[in-house]
């Protein structure tokens, strides 16, 4: 995590840009019943039950530096490294350093 946060601390230079990358698995669901309308002063009325969907992975590419971020929501992780590969929003770059972190 030190790293990671040196990484952060480090001085901005537009060649050099920091771009972070993580994957977070993520179910697709929906509502069996429809939500009640809320009347004014009471909570939500809402039901827990739900229907699956499947799954996905959000795939999130993140510039801290520029407030620039990128989420896919997709199934294959080699699509979703090539689509940053071809970007457009990163073609001046001289260096680009990995961080990973392993759980």
């Amino acid at each position: 995590m030190e790293d990671l946060l040196c990484l952060y601390a480090e001085y901005f230079t537009p060649f050099n840009p920091i771009v972070c990358f993580d994957e977070r698995p993520y179910q697709l669901l929906t509502d069996i019943v429809k939500a009640l309308p809320c009347e004014p002063g009471q909570p939500p009325r809402i039901d827990y039950q739900y229907s699956r969907q499947g799954v996905c992975n959000l795939f999130v590419f993140y510039a801290p530096h520029y407030g620039w971020r990128h989420v896919i929501p997709i199934h294959n992780s080699q699509f979703a490294i090539k689509k940053l590969r071809y970007s457009n929003a990163f073609k001046v770059c001289i260096c680009i350093r990995f961080f990973v972190k392993w759980y």
